[in-house]
């Protein structure tokens, strides 16, 4: 009888641990959790350069500020990132935790948000349409979840 019961739990301790596991997610889902986190980064960093541009013909010998080139940098490789993500999703997977449409959408707003630093020449900042730059920043977060945390004062 001790035999029968020291098989049963025997086979019941190797059984029990596999059905509980946590599935470990793919290679795919990590690079898009990594690609999220630093798009929430990357927009929380830079939102004070795409929401105000600099008009080229103010600037001394007419180049754009270092911390615009790196954040229009920056945003344009996650924005080409996503594509890349969006372009390598795996057929078979199931479950997966976003559709390639949406990040492609994602993408292209990226994309718009880098070239959205500078305002046409000599226009100054009142031509600037903050419309559209915090239209695309809310549908970016929309799209990935990310959520806005303000300081509590």
């Amino acid at each position: 009888m001790d035999a029968i019961i020291d098989f049963f739990t025997n086979i019941l301790a190797a059984i029990l641990p596999s059905l509980f596991k946590k599935k470990e997610p793919s290679e795919w889902t990590k690079n898009y959790e990594k690609l999220r986190f630093d798009i929430a980064k990357a927009l929380d960093l830079y939102s004070r350069c795409y929401r105000y541009p600099v008009d080229l013909a103010t600037q001394p010998n007419f180049k754009l500020p270092q911390e615009y080139v790196t954040a229009s940098e920056e945003l344009r490789t996650l924005g080409t990132t996503a594509s890349a993500l969006a372009a390598t999703i795996p057929v078979k997977e199931k479950n997966l935790p976003i559709c390639k449409s949406t990040l492609l959408r994602v993408s292209a707003c990226l994309i718009g948000l880098s070239n959205s630093m500078t305002t046409p020449y000599n226009c100054g900042s009142s031509y600037v349409d903050r419309k559209y730059v915090n239209a695309s920043e809310a549908e970016i977060r929309r799209l990935l979840c990310i959520e806005i945390e303000r300081p509590l004062r």
